[in-house]
């Protein structure tokens, strides 16, 4: 059999070889790769554990419980704490983290799903071009020989003509499960974003509410303590914040204390 296919020359079996063996690569890490999503008990599981973590130990801890592995949702989740303290930076409010994160968080996803697919879809088409432009050089050095040779023998010229063809066949070969793969995978990432979506949008909450609420509540209380003297008007502020946001009280004591802390240091 590969003797057979290399008569059509190693200059274009070859590369289609390598084609086919990176196509087949891709299709079948992708086949790993998707059947180790968590399905829907899975991610749950996962999300408890996380949510469990960031309310009882903190961001750095779950940063750190995520990094254990290398599965969609620790990539995609911890992602989304860098993005947000990036917003947290920008001074952003809660509705615009939300909205960022929530974008974003299909974004990552997406590139971690669609890893590979786009090489996989190239394959595809530059498959059977690399198969026909071997069966057209094939086709001129055929009727090249024939030029110098004469037609004299039908079946010396249907060979040649045989010979050519197989690199067209092979590029098919290649392309058919490959297109086949492409486009079987594009419909699993859409079904996958789908079944993680809930999952995802309930620890973007959890991390608004952990983490960007009290940093938003941190900067309101920074500009009230500025000067360390507060006004009654700027604790009824303060209070007022506070419920805008769903800040439990004790979360806002916290970040109180934790202002004033500071700006005894800066003053001591």
């Amino acid at each position: 059999m590969i003797e057979f296919l290399m008569k059509a020359g190693p200059a274009f079996m070859i590369p289609l070889l390598l084609l086919s063996i990176t196509s087949w690569a891709f299709i079948f890490e992708r086949f790993y790769r998707y059947r180790k999503v968590p399905k829907d008990k899975g991610a749950q599981e996962f999300f408890d554990q996380a949510s469990q973590v960031l309310k009882e130990k903190g961001r750095e801890a779950l940063e750190e419980h995520l990094a254990l592995n290398k599965g969609i949702l620790n990539i995609v989740w911890g992602q989304l704490i860098t993005r947000l303290k990036l917003l947290i930076m920008e001074k952003r409010t809660v509705q615009q983290m939300r909205e960022e994160m929530q974008f974003d968080a299909e974004s990552y996803s997406r590139d971690y799903l669609e890893q590979y697919l786009s090489g996989l879809n190239t394959i595809s088409t530059l498959s059977p071009l690399v198969g026909l432009l071997g069966t057209i050089v094939g086709m001129i050095q055929a009727f090249e020989a024939i030029a110098r040779q004469g037609a004299g023998d039908p079946q010396a010229v249907a060979g040649g003509i045989n010979t050519a063809l197989i690199t067209t066949a092979a590029g098919l070969v290649i392309a058919i499960p490959s297109i086949l793969g492409y486009n079987y995978f594009r419909r699993r990432v859409e079904q996958i974003l789908k079944g993680l979506e809930p999952f995802t949008h309930l620890y973007i909450n959890d991390l608004i509410q952990e983490i960007g609420r009290p940093a938003v509540y941190r900067d309101f209380v920074e500009q009230v303590y500025h000067d360390n003297v507060v006004t009654q008007a700027e604790m009824d502020g303060l209070k007022l914040k506070q419920a805008e946001l769903r800040l439990p009280d004790k979360t806002a004591r916290k970040v109180e204390e934790s202002v004033k802390a500071a700006n005894g240091n800066k003053h001591a």
